[in-house]
Order: C-alpha cells, then sequence, then structure tokens
C-alpha cells in the first residue's frame, strides 16, 4: 500500500461517514432507492463494480435480503470500511475483467459515480 494511503488510513472511517451523509451522496442514495424500488430481477446474486465504503451495498441488501450481495473495489481501504459498514456482501479488491464469472450470472450490475 502506497505510504500516501497508510497516512490517511485512520481518517478514512470519519471521511467515509461525512461523505455517506453529505447532499451528493444523500440525493445519489435516494436516487438509487428510487430506481431499485420498482426493479423485478431474475434470479442470481447483484453485484456493486466500485463499491467504496459499501453505503450501496446496504441498499442493495435492503431491497433484495434473499439475494447474495457482492461488491469489488481497487482500494484496500475503501474495502477495509465496506467490511464493517456492510458485513453481509461478499467483497473482492478486483476489477470487472479480472473476476471469473460467466456473463448471466448475476441478476444486476451496479456501477456508480
Amino acid at each position: 500500500m502506497p505510504p500516501a494511503d497508510l497516512a490517511a488510513a485512520p481518517m478514512l472511517p470519519a471521511l467515509y461517514e461525512a461523505v455517506s451523509s453529505a447532499g451528493w451522496s444523500r440525493g445519489m442514495r435516494g436516487v438509487t432507492q428510487a430506481l431499485l424500488a420498482g426493479l423485478a430481477l431474475p434470479d442470481g446474486p447483484v453485484l456493486e463494480i466500485g463499491c467504496g465504503g459499501g453505503q450501496v451495498l446496504d441498499i442493495l441488501r435492503a431491497r433484495w435480503p434473499q439475494r447474495a450481495v457482492l461488491g469489488m473495489d481497487l482500494h484496500p481501504l475503501a474495502l477495509a470500511h465496506a467490511r464493517r459498514t456492510a458485513p453481509h456482501a461478499r467483497l473482492a479488491q478486483a476489477t470487472l475483467h479480472s473476476l471469473q464469472y460467466a456473463a448471466d450470472r448475476f441478476a444486476l450490475v451496479l456501477a456508480l459515480d
């Protein structure tokens, strides 16, 4: 992990908490919930690409509690936070291209801002 990341690590939880309650994140959370509210999906898990600190993973879990929820991100500190805020989710440090899943494996794939 780069030295700058190590220096920022202690501040990350507070940063995620501040950002998740700020205007842009609050608005995006509302838009995401509204878009998902009426969405009917086929069977299968849901995946968020670039899950960051896990805020949308919780929205996915609330909307479809019976489904497996997966998140991926490149940044290990973001994933560490997501493990705390979305313990129900299966997480991977990966890119979409590095995962070995069939094209029709997921009922829904999200990639938000």
